[in-house]
């Protein structure tokens, strides 16, 4: 064999050696840094324009941090707690609850208390404007129409935060709410499914089979 065959041998070797390599790489890639979803990129491509709107309606205020982790761990429902509110500034709300405006005195101490016992959540505010923004950008005509036929802002509310967690995933909570322990206790001691699956919250519309994929806590207003 001549050094021309000799040298055109060795190139073969060499790029299919490359091409393993290459086909290495590519499998660690996705097993360690799994696939952008298509919900992945919606829920970025929606805190950025919200974030452009109102840099207050995260808490965290700065959500650039929870932006990378999701992008990683598709298939786990998001550590993103919803609310809607009339308004989403926390100033005003702290000034509303100290000030007496706001009936509710204790409703930022509740606020906080979502933070201070869930650090790796992210609670996102809506406001009135904010929510029909969204129900417009992410929902077929038939669902808008519905829910703008809805007459008063507080039935609106209602269904959005169905809508939030159909798209989205995660966990609603009313702002006159108290967290007393971790989002993640919650399903403690419970045989069926996994803790990471079954906060309240959908699976990123995915309903596992024989796994609990929501936890709904139903208001029953009683007189005394």
């Amino acid at each position: 064999m001549n050094q021309k065959q000799l040298l055109s041998s060795r190139r073969r070797r060499l790029a299919r050696a490359g091409f393993r390599l290459l086909f290495l790489t590519i499998i660690f890639l996705l097993v360690v840094f799994p696939p952008h979803t298509k919900l992945d990129l919606q829920l970025l491509r929606f805190f950025r324009s919200l974030s452009s709107q109102s840099p207050r309606v995260f808490s965290p205020p700065e959500p650039s941090s929870y932006l990378h982790d999701s992008l990683l761990t598709s298939g786990k429902i998001p550590n993103l707690i919803w609310r809607t509110f009339s308004t989403n500034n926390h100033a005003d709300i702290v000034r509303a609850s100290r000030n007496g405006s706001d009936p509710v005195k204790a409703r930022i101490d509740w606020f906080r208390s979502w933070d201070n016992l869930n650090p790796a959540h992210l609670q996102i505010i809506l406001n009135d404007a904010q929510c029909d923004a969204f129900v417009k950008s992410h929902f077929t005509p038939r669902v808008i129409a519905a829910y703008f036929k809805l007459p008063y802002i507080v039935q609106r509310a209602d269904f959005v935060r169905y809508l939030m967690l159909y798209e989205f995933g995660g966990v609603y909570t009313d702002m006159d709410t108290q967290a007393l322990f971790p989002i993640q206790e919650w399903m403690e001691g419970v045989a069926v499914g996994k803790v990471s699956k079954v906060l309240h919250a959908l699976h990123r519309n995915h309903v596992p089979q024989r796994e609990v994929s929501l936890i709904m806590g139903v208001e029953i207003p009683c007189r005394s």
